[in-house]
């Protein structure tokens, strides 16, 4: 059944912790964003990314959405924050020429590969559908999207036309299996071992491995990533 061939999957999912950087705008010309639209589009996509990221570093710290303004100003950082997690690899992996694979050394390299050409793969076919729809709904709201001030549903749109379309193209490059170099881990299987323990001896465990692996984010990963599963 679905539901058996679920528990049967790995408890695998990928997972890098790049730069906190904002995305510039794409260029054109001389190298320099034109002024208006694009220009306008750039600074938007910016402020969205970092209201999003702040969103996301407070859920991981654990505390409450942050207060004050709209209902609909809160759910769009919701899902801004959401975006974030979600489009960080992809986004990464647009500039990349190589990647390191760290995986569990339970598995072989070649199936860890297997994995993560797989997982870029339903990616693309994902991002390339929402990037075609996104990009109808942003030209069909140019009215909104082009109002100058704090206007987070402006944000909301551009932020999800462009955050898509750079997926698009991180995914395009990891569907290449020459672009991962696997690098086998026993602190990555201590994690996945870790994995049905309760919840604090859980995150206790995954803390010491990502203290190893010198990711800060982990156990925040890991964390929601159970929460999705269970």
């Amino acid at each position: 059944s679905p539901a058996a061939r679920e528990t049967r999957r790995p408890p695998l999912a990928l997972y890098c912790e790049p730069a906190l950087e904002p995305i510039e705008p794409e260029v054109v010309g001389d190298g320099v964003a034109r002024p208006g639209l694009f220009a306008r589009m750039g600074r938007s996509f910016r402020q969205a990314l970092a209201e999003g990221e702040a969103e996301r570093r407070r859920r991981e710290a654990g505390h409450p959405d942050a207060a004050g303004g709209s209902r609909m100003g809160r759910w769009v950082k919701r899902k801004l924050a959401d975006s974030v997690a979600e489009h960080r690899l992809l986004w990464a992996l647009r500039s990349q020429t190589s990647a390191g694979l760290v995986h569990p050394d339970t598995m072989t390299s070649d199936a860890a590969r297997a994995f993560a050409v797989s997982e870029c793969r339903r990616d693309l076919n994902k991002h390339a559908f929402w990037c075609a729809v996104d990009g109808l709904l942003f030209i069909a709201s140019g009215v909104i999207a082009v109002i100058p001030g704090p206007n987070l549903i402006a944000y909301y749109l551009i932020f999800r036309c462009v955050s898509h379309y750079f997926s698009l193209a991180g995914a395009l490059r990891g569907v290449r299996p020459s672009l991962w170099t696997p690098q086998p881990s026993s602190h990555l299987t201590a994690v996945a071992q870790a994995l049905p323990l309760p919840p604090a001896e859980r995150d206790a465990r995954v803390d010491e491995a990502a203290a190893a692996l010198g990711l800060e984010r982990l156990t925040a990963f890991v964390r929601r990533m159970s929460a999705v599963r269970s």
